[in-house]
């Protein structure tokens, strides 16, 4: 079995609305992501709309509603689906807390830039590729998408990720699904 990192084609969006964003008062780093995230949902129009998995400026992924199919007939975990009523039969994909993954930066040195000492997130997260994770290939489920313990990006842009085996990606593949993908090719067992 192997794993791939997944992130979506650029759908040329911002998804957050600042009305929803809370700030650390002094490096200016958001503190609530997800939860802004799907506040905004509700305003939010998606811009380039060809691809059904795509990614937004601020690091948030959109699904079409073939994806929420295939997940939901696949019996597939990992993701939960926020409605975009403004641009209708797209989704806000929120990674379920429940399916972390750690990336192994004690192999893959990760770099954290500009930490704040006030809430501890770095402006910028470095050192995603290639990944590694600290997971043994035998305990994770073919049948569920998960996601980094760390956001990798700088700035607003920010974000977990994606994880799923070869058997989720041939089935989006095989629906005509593109998505972005880098195998994840080495498995460090954890103690």
């Amino acid at each position: 079995m192997k794993y791939f990192g997944i992130s979506g084609h650029d759908n040329d969006s911002h998804l957050l609305d600042e009305n929803h964003v809370q700030r650390c008062p002094i490096c200016k780093q958001i503190q609530n992501k997800h939860e802004a995230g799907i506040k905004s949902a509700i305003s939010f129009k998606i811009k380039k709309k060809k691809y059904d998995f795509s990614t937004t400026y601020d690091g948030f992924l959109i699904g079409s509603e073939k994806i929420r199919n295939l997940y939901i007939s696949n019996n597939w975990r990992g993701i939960d689906f926020h409605g975009l009523p403004k641009s209708n039969g797209f989704f806000l994909l929120i990674p379920q807390p429940n399916f972390v993954i750690k990336f192994a930066d004690d192999i893959r040195p990760v770099n954290f830039i500009e930490t704040c000492n006030t809430c501890g997130l770095a402006k910028e997260v470095i050192g995603l590729f290639p990944i590694y994770i600290k997971e043994s290939i035998t305990n994770m489920n073919e049948s569920i998408f998960y996601h980094t313990d760390l956001a990798f990006g700088a700035y607003d842009e920010k974000s977990h990720f994606f994880i799923i085996s070869d058997t989720i990606c041939n089935l989006l593949e095989t629906n005509k699904i593109s998505i972005v993908k880098e195998e994840v090719n080495k498995f460090i067992s954890s103690f």
